[in-house]
């Protein structure tokens, strides 16, 4: 079994948040778990959870924050800690950046706290098409959902026809 070393409560918090949204960059990551804190804070609790093999990250480009993932050691304490079955740490591939993409508009969500958030395993059918996340919210005694797939890019508003 392996033990956290230095290991904080708020590192749990964060470690648990990238492993559920698989992928995040370093202002997702600072927008959901380091308020109160100045970013640069947010930056160096990153860097020692990567020194210690928790996290693995890397930049797109050098216009880009860094994007971040769990490791295999990462995704190991996360399971143990939470009580989930053990599900293997994400692996980059051609689709890591719409991941990212898609945790942006659930960062973003969340901060509205418009209701109840949630991301899909990766390739959840949904009706006819695949959908990615999920919001769920009251309105009068009825709750409604509506799901989020996200295409190309970066425009998250649909084209209205024009005229």
């Amino acid at each position: 079994m392996v033990t956290m070393s230095k290991v904080t409560e708020k590192d749990v918090e964060m470690l648990t948040g990238i492993f559920n949204l698989r992928f995040m960059d370093t202002m997702q990551i600072h927008a959901l778990f380091g308020l109160g804190t100045a970013y640069v804070t947010t930056r160096k609790r990153l860097s020692r959870l990567t020194r210690e093999g928790y996290l693995n990250g890397w930049q797109p480009s050098k216009n880009d924050y860094k994007v971040y993932y769990v490791t295999k050691k990462g995704a190991q304490e996360v399971a143990l800690l939470n009580g989930y079955d053990f599900t293997p740490a994400p692996k980059r591939s051609n689709a890591t950046l719409h991941q990212v993409l898609v945790t942006e508009v659930y960062v973003q969500l969340r901060q509205c706290q418009l209701g109840r958030i949630g991301r899909f395993s990766l390739n959840t059918k949904v009706g006819e098409s695949v959908a990615d996340a999920f919001v769920e919210y009251v309105v009068g005694d009825r709750i409604k959902v509506f799901f989020l797939k996200r295409t190309g890019g970066l425009n998250l508003c649909p084209r209205l026809p024009r005229s």
